[in-house]
């Protein structure tokens, strides 16, 4: 038997959703290579756009002359033609775009062992509708798996006949005198690897691995043309046709939360890059995840950030994030927070001379001023839970109480507090581990007590 593979999609796929995401990659590129820096920045901001008209036209054109497909360099000579651009910037362009074809490949493992096993007792040939070069091609998987040192491969653009028309099939089976009864093609287009394989006297088995859902196509339809989308649905394509049985929830996962997750957090790391931000860190449990998935971007980018897990309630987080400041102004959890901590059952005495936060206050005081939010009547003398309480001897002053649960005011932030009692003796709730300060330590509360650790708390 004679077995012919299609390449792109089917053996090896790009990092891209679609081919033009490896123009949006050069687009990116462009800015920071030093050969380009005499391109107007018009053309740099909207190379895509260039390429795909260049790619379209020389289209037209071959099509003129009789030919079905076109090659890199054809793309290239109507994209000089169209753009006035010299003869040298033409091939720094064309090898930026090899180079990027080449960094952004990856493979399909189950299609290339299947190719492995068909080997030992087949011929094998690949045929692929492509603009790239053969030999090039062949770098790109030969990356993936050696085995492709020395198969045939047949390329659209340098025969000028492609799959899509059939003529390439004819022009395969013709040269290597192959019996299309004998032959069996394997691919993931409908038509061109399905439909025109048979009509070519073959068979055809279709490879279904890498499809998008009807969202993401519509995702895909509407927003293309920015790179994060390219990018992401490029991976959930991948990991889909590497988990080929999959559960519901998995599905969901790799098609919606992956995405959406992933978005977020390169958003917050190259937010955080943007504000000059060294260190990130996500609280317990809801940032978990988010975490593992921040570990993998900052590494595989090679980003100047650090993670840490943070074990805190989101319940506190939330509302210091939305306090208002004694000032009457919304205050985030920025860089101005530096201690946060519960004060809350700090053992039923005075604070300042109470078995636990009492003593633990002036070890952690900073020569900023400080105030403390214990929710209650300010005016109450009993324990510290529900009352106005006052530090003395750490430089926090009391303000005043409402309802149930504490917090602390710090630099115009409040931790913790609101009716129902979160961490007050209503529900016999505190938070054990809270953020403590510059130095990136956490508070660890144990029975009455406060305690200082590094890095994390057991």
């Amino acid at each position: 038997m004679v077995y012919t593979f299609d390449i792109f999609d089917t053996l090896i796929t790009r990092t891209t959703a679609q081919p033009e995401g490896i123009f949006m990659i050069m687009q990116e590129m462009l800015d920071r290579d030093d050969r380009f820096t005499k391109l107007p920045s018009h053309f740099k901001r909207h190379f895509r756009d260039f390429r795909m008209d260049a790619e379209s036209e020389a289209h037209r054109r071959a099509a003129n002359m009789g030919r079905e497909d076109v090659t890199l360099e054809m793309i290239y000579a109507q994209m000089a033609y169209m753009n006035y651009l010299p003869r040298e910037t033409v091939q720094w362009l064309m090898e930026l775009e090899l180079a990027a074809e080449a960094e952004n490949s990856i493979p399909i493992p189950d299609n290339i062992n299947r190719l492995k096993s068909l080997k030992e007792e087949n011929e094998i040939y690949l045929l692929s509708d492509m603009y790239l070069p053969g030999e090039h091609i062949r770098q790109m998987l030969v990356a993936a798996d050696g085995v492709f040192r020395d198969i045939p491969i047949l390329v659209s653009g340098e025969i000028g006949k492609n799959k899509s028309s059939g003529k390439l099939y004819a022009y395969f089976l013709e040269k290597y005198g192959i019996d299309s009864r004998k032959w069996v093609h394997i691919g993931d287009n409908p038509k061109s690897d399905g439909v025109m394989a048979v009509r070519a006297g073959g068979r055809s088995e279709l490879y279904s691995g890498y499809g998008f859902t009807e969202f993401e196509r519509r995702l895909l339809k509407e927003q293309g043309n920015q790179y994060a989308v390219q990018f992401t649905l490029g991976m959930v394509r991948k990991v889909k046709g590497d988990k080929r049985e999959s559960t519901r929830a998995e599905q969901v996962g790799m098609s919606v939360g992956g995405p959406v997750l992933f978005g977020y957090v390169l958003w917050v790391l190259q937010e955080a890059l943007r504000q000059g931000i060294q260190t990130l860190f996500f609280v317990a449990r809801d940032g978990y995840l988010l975490k593992k998935m921040a570990d993998l971007i900052i590494r595989s980018r090679k980003m100047a950030l650090q993670t840490r897990y943070l074990y805190g309630s989101r319940y506190v987080w939330r509302i210091a994030a939305g306090c208002r400041s004694r000032q009457g102004q919304v205050q985030g959890l920025g860089a101005e927070i530096r201690f946060v901590l519960n004060p809350c059952r700090a053992g039923g005495r005075t604070a300042s001379g109470g078995r636990g936060a009492g003593r633990l206050f002036p070890q952690i005081a900073a020569g900023r001023r400080k105030s403390v939010i214990c929710q209650g009547k300010a005016s109450d003398q009993g324990n510290s839970e529900n009352r106005g309480i006052a530090f003395p001897d750490s430089g926090f002053e009391a303000v005043k109480g409402q309802g149930r649960g504490c917090g602390i005011f710090a630099s115009g932030a409040c931790l913790c507090g609101g009716q129902g009692g979160i961490c007050g003796a209503k529900r016999n709730r505190a938070f054990p581990m809270l953020y403590a300060g510059p130095d990136s330590r956490l508070l660890q509360r144990t029975g009455d007590q406060f305690f200082l650790c590094n890095d994390k708390c057991r």
